[in-house]
């Protein structure tokens, strides 16, 4: 009888752990990522969505920000921390942007900030959107990712 409650008290340690393990992911790295980008110009935006796919193990990704790179400048465009998803080897996370008024010459590329060990996570270049006002910034708003099913 002695043994009866080490044991059960061990078999409780050992399945609240096992799941804590299953629950809980290293934060992606960015190696291990692969993002393809699809363009639809709505009005005077762009409505961007990004498929973010995991080659690597098992890994957290969430964002935090996203900046616009374009020429010797980078501006922070926006900051908000998004929903952390778990993303299985070989799956995939998709989230949509938009980005709004363009107004500097020559190509630009939007860089999802991450929070993991990379920091950043530079999408593909695509074409920008049209400058519509000289007298306002550029606008990026990022949704949260979410897994896409299989």
């Amino acid at each position: 009888m002695r043994w009866l409650v080490p044991a059960a008290v061990a078999l409780a340690l050992g399945a609240a752990s096992a799941s804590a393990s299953r629950s809980t992911a290293l934060a992606c790295l960015t190696g291990e990522l692969r993002a393809t980008v699809g363009l639809k110009h709505v009005g005077k935006a762009l409505a961007v969505t990004v498929d973010v796919r995991n080659i690597g193990n098992r890994c957290r990704f969430q964002t935090v920000g996203a900046a616009v790179h374009g020429g010797l400048t980078r501006e922070l465009v926006w900051r908000k921390r998004g929903t952390a998803v778990v993303i299985p080897r070989g799956r995939t996370v998709r989230l949509h942007l938009t980005w709004r008024n363009w107004c500097k010459a020559g190509p630009a590329q939007v860089i999802l900030l991450l929070r993991s060990r990379d920091k950043q996570f530079g999408l593909p270049f695509f074409p920008p959107p049209a400058c519509t006002t000289r007298a306002e910034k550029t606008r990026v708003a990022v949704g949260s990712p979410a897994l896409v099913p299989r």
